[in-house]
Parts: structure tokens; sequence; C-alpha cells
């Protein structure tokens, strides 16, 4: 008796750890996605509705594989061959604005405007990036693109610091 009254304890306690854990891959599967599908929507976005589990990923691999296929010239447009994916939706969303797509469960925003590129480049500490992501590839990645807020400006600055022409008609002039 008390050995069944242990058991029904423990597989209740399993089952109601089942049930949460079921809820939380629901939601970050189904829900999350949704609701964010709405908001960015609301405030004025286009893009492709989610698709369950995978997002626009089956896609883009396909889109990818076609364009891989057919040959290509040299005077011929290399966009659509390295980016099909991504030519495609700017074509369907519009040049010149924002848009978002899909990679699994989580939303991708696109910006093509110049102006607004400008800007959320150029005020690193209002658009920040997600913290987490995997350690290895922070460990590995540690370009621009994974640079934060002061990091960024100082790598901002050594770029156009060495791009400006002055500089380099100085130091190609005391070079030769």
């Amino acid at each position: 008796m008390e050995l069944s009254l242990n058991m029904n304890a423990v597989l209740c306690g399993v089952g109601v750890m089942m049930m949460v854990y079921a809820w939380r891959f629901f939601n970050w599967i189904w829900l999350k996605p949704k609701k964010m599908d709405n908001f960015l929507r609301k405030q004025g976005l286009n893009g492709n509705p989610y698709k369950f589990l995978f997002g626009d990923l089956k896609e883009m691999v396909q889109m990818t594989a076609n364009a891989k296929l057919k040959p290509i010239n040299l005077t011929d447009n290399i966009v659509p061959r390295v980016m099909p994916f991504i030519y495609n939706s700017v074509k369907i969303h519009g040049k010149g604005k924002a848009f978002f797509t899909w990679m699994g469960p989580r939303p991708v925003v696109h910006v093509t405007e110049p102006a607004l590129i400008r800007e959320i480049l150029g005020d690193y500490n209002k658009f920040q990036k997600q913290k987490g992501g995997n350690p290895l590839t922070r460990l590995l990645a540690r370009g621009v693109a994974s640079a934060d807020a002061d990091q960024w400006f100082l790598r901002d600055r050594v770029g156009t610091w060495n791009g400006r022409p002055d500089f380099l008609r100085k130091t190609l002039c005391g070079r030769l």
C-alpha cells in the first residue's frame, strides 16, 4: 500500500513535469512566434507568415539549391545566385522597406533602407544585440558582426579611419 502511494506520487510528479515542459515547448514553437508575427505586422512590417518549427528554412534551402544548379555568366547579377531567398523576399516585399523572414521560430528583420541602416549602425546604444547564443561561436567569431557597443564604436572608427582618402594619400606619398 505504501509503495503504491509513493509510486503514484512519483508518477504524478513526472506527469506534471512533462506537462510543464510540453507547455514550454508549445509556447516556444507556436504561441510566441505567432504573437511576434502579429506584433511585427501591427508595427507595419510585411513578411512571410510563420510556418511550424522550420519557418522559412525549407524554402531558403530549396531556393539556394535551385540557384546553384543554373549556370552563371561573368556579366550576370550575382545576388540572385548567392542569396536567392533574400533577393526574392526583397522583390516581394519591396526594396527600401523593412520586412521580416523566419529562421525557425525566430523572426529576422531585414532593413534595406540606407538611411535606416545608417541610423541603426550609428546609434549602437539604442539597437543592442541579444545576449547569449552559442558560446563556441562567440569565442571563434569575434568580428564586427559580433561586436558590442564600445567594441563596435572602436572597430567602426578604425575602419573608417583607414578608408579616408587623405590618410591613403599621406601613406602612399610617404612610401613612394
